[in-house]
Order: structure tokens, then C-alpha cells, then sequence
């Protein structure tokens, strides 16, 4: 259980396993823009004001996903290997 709340740069599948299957595309996407907000995606295909707006937008409209969001977030931020500092 430890290991899945440790940071890492990929998720196969959603972190609850109490969500519905037709969340579970949108929960990969989310972990996508989670990174790119952190700077732990190589590549970012959008700037991090777009990702936050997503993952807060997601979460007000499918109530569902913010304990999925949340899990994704701590998830991120523990053990996270790299060094970022926002410069915003």
C-alpha cells in the first residue's frame, strides 16, 4: 500500500479501486496533467495555469474523482526525486 502512494513517473491505473470503470480514462489523463503541473513530465503539451484548471475542473464536475485527484496528488509529492522550484 506504501509503494502506491510513493511518487513515480507513470499509473497504469486509477489509485481507488472504488472507481466506476468509466472514470478510469479520465483519472490516467488527470495524472498526466498532475505531472506536467509538477514539472515531472518531460514534455508538458500545455502550461501549468492549463493542468491546475483541468485537475480543478475535473474535480468540481465529477465528484467522484477528487478523492482520485487527491491520492494522485500525495502520491506525486512523496519521495519525489527531482527538485523544482516554481518560478511563476
Amino acid at each position: 500500500m506504501e509503494a502506491l502512494l510513493e511518487w513515480s513517473k507513470d499509473l497504469k491505473e486509477s489509485l481507488l479501486n472504488t472507481l466506476k470503470e468509466r472514470h478510469q480514462k479520465e483519472a490516467l489523463e488527470l495524472f498526466k496533467h498532475i505531472q506536467e503541473y509538477m514539472g515531472d513530465r518531460p514534455k508538458p503539451r500545455r502550461g501549468r495555469v492549463e493542468s491546475a484548471l483541468f485537475i480543478v475542473s475535473k474535480g468540481v464536475s465529477i465528484p467522484e474523482l477528487r478523492d482520485e485527484i487527491y491520492c494522485q496528488i500525495i502520491k506525486q509529492v512523496t519521495m519525489n526525486p527531482s527538485v523544482y522550484v516554481f518560478k511563476e
